[in-house]
This record gives C-alpha cells, sequence and structure tokens, in this order.
C-alpha cells in the first residue's frame, strides 16, 4: 500500500514540476490541486507536517487565484489542513 502511495507521490511531483513550469510558476488551479493530492498522499503515509507544508502552499496559491475572496477551493483546503492537525494530533 505505501509503495503505490509512493510511486503516487513521485508522479505529483513530476506533474507538479510540469504545471509549474507550463504556467511560469503563476498561480493556476492545476497547480494547487496537484499540491492537494501531494498533501493527501502524504497524510495517507503519516507524515503529517509535510502534509500541512503541501496543504499551506495549496491554500497559498488557491488564495491567490481567488484573489483572497471566500471561495469553495479556500474552504475544502483549510478543512483538509484542519483534518491533518487533528490527525497529526491523534497519533502523538
Amino acid at each position: 500500500h505505501s509503495g503505490e502511495i509512493k510511486q503516487a507521490i513521485d508522479i505529483y511531483l513530476e506533474c507538479l514540476k510540469m504545471y509549474k513550469k507550463i504556467y511560469h510558476n503563476a498561480p493556476h488551479r492545476h497547480i494547487a490541486v496537484t499540491l492537494s493530492y501531494l498533501a493527501k498522499a502524504y497524510r495517507d503515509l503519516g507524515k503529517f507536517q509535510i502534509a500541512i507544508d503541501y496543504y499551506l502552499q495549496d491554500l497559498q496559491v488557491t488564495k491567490l487565484i481567488c484573489q483572497d475572496k471566500p471561495a469553495q477551493e479556500m474552504a475544502l483546503t483549510l478543512s483538509n489542513l484542519a483534518s491533518t492537525y487533528k490527525k497529526m494530533g491523534e497519533t502523538s
């Protein structure tokens, strides 16, 4: 199970690199979504701090895309971030 997750992480990292190149590092939904997928994969591996870092990057990109206006994507990222902190607290 963890082997497949690690393989997925490698692919997500390659996607992220490609999207950043395609969009010249400008904020884009594809970048935010890929950051979210990376965060979820690391959370599934129990690497909560890395997951949190990716969720925070996702939130930063999403805020730029939405120009800091409330948006469903921001709410979802905040919810995922909170769940990760909660899960981290349950395992410590």
